[in-house]
């Protein structure tokens, strides 16, 4: 009896003791967590500094670039708008956007110069024809709209429907190349909503050359050039190239006038016609 007591009380205990709440103590700090902390929040309020608009402010902006349509002033208003932080928060993006927006600005890089100078290299739209009413395409085929603060001259003019502008300016470039041989050069192309093609020459010549063929009736025209001029009619006004195998000629002659004047270009334009092949 007194057994089963003492075994009855030793369970208890037992028990009792399994129910006694766990204590947990907390690690002791090392030097390396110490210095850990330490860091990062140094690391936290160096962020903080430097991301203040206020720490490093831009004080000089320089630049660089040949100008002959954009003025320097407009430049300067376009990028004191966009500079509203200090070194590290300047938004270098948005001052380049805000350039190349300009219609004279082909091309803007912007760059960070330590401690408070911000480098900007600009270039300036290079036009190499007009393009419509108001217009100029650059070296790569596109097209810019800006009005020109200095006069520009001896640029061809070019007109079309969109998207042929590169075309154009290549085609410019080929039909240069083969009107060299007779001293003459193309100084305005029009391609109408039918992609036919008109081009004037330096001499005041028109040239008619249609849809199709284009460099290829270019060249039957230089052809058939010293036969057209050994018949000596006059100026010529205009060739149309738009026949299979021929050319039609309008000639300007000062001493014809009139009906008379009319029914001589009708006759020559008839005869030069068929005797260009």
């Amino acid at each position: 009896m007194g057994a089963k007591q003492h075994k009855g009380a030793t369970r208890q205990a037992v028990r009792r003791q399994a129910r006694k709440p766990a204590r947990w103590r907390l690690p002791r700090p090392s030097a390396t967590m110490v210095l850990g902390l330490l860091l990062a929040g140094g690391l936290a309020v160096l962020l903080v500094w430097l991301f203040d608009p206020a720490t490093l402010p831009i004080r000089s902006v320089r630049f660089e670039g040949s100008f002959r349509q954009i003025e320097t002033a407009t430049l300067e208003r376009v990028v004191a708008e966009r500079i509203d932080g200090g070194f590290f928060t300047l938004d270098i993006d948005a001052i380049r956007h805000g350039l190349e927006a300009l219609p004279w600005v082909d091309r803007a890089r912007v760059r960070r110069v330590w401690p408070d100078t911000v480098e900007i290299r600009v270039t300036e739209q290079v036009p190499v024809a007009h393009w419509g009413r108001d217009g100029f395409i650059n070296r790569r085929g596109e097209v810019f709209r800006a009005i020109a603060r200095k006069p520009l001259h001896g640029l061809p003019r070019f007109s079309g429907p969109d998207g042929s502008e590169a075309l154009i300016g290549r085609r410019h470039a080929r039909m240069n190349a083969m009107l060299a041989v007779l001293g003459r050069k193309v100084v305005r192309i029009d391609v109408d909503a039918r992609r036919a093609w008109r081009i004037r020459l330096d001499d005041g010549l028109r040239l008619r050359l249609g849809r199709r063929h284009v460099i290829r009736r270019l060249a039957r025209f230089i052809n058939a050039y010293p036969v057209i001029v050994a018949r000596r009619m006059g100026v010529m006004e205009q060739v149309d190239l738009r026949y299979t195998n021929g050319l039609a000629v309008r000639w300007r002659n000062r001493e014809d006038s009139g009906d008379k004047h009319n029914d001589k270009q009708m006759h020559q334009k008839r005869s030069v016609a068929g005797g260009v092949g």
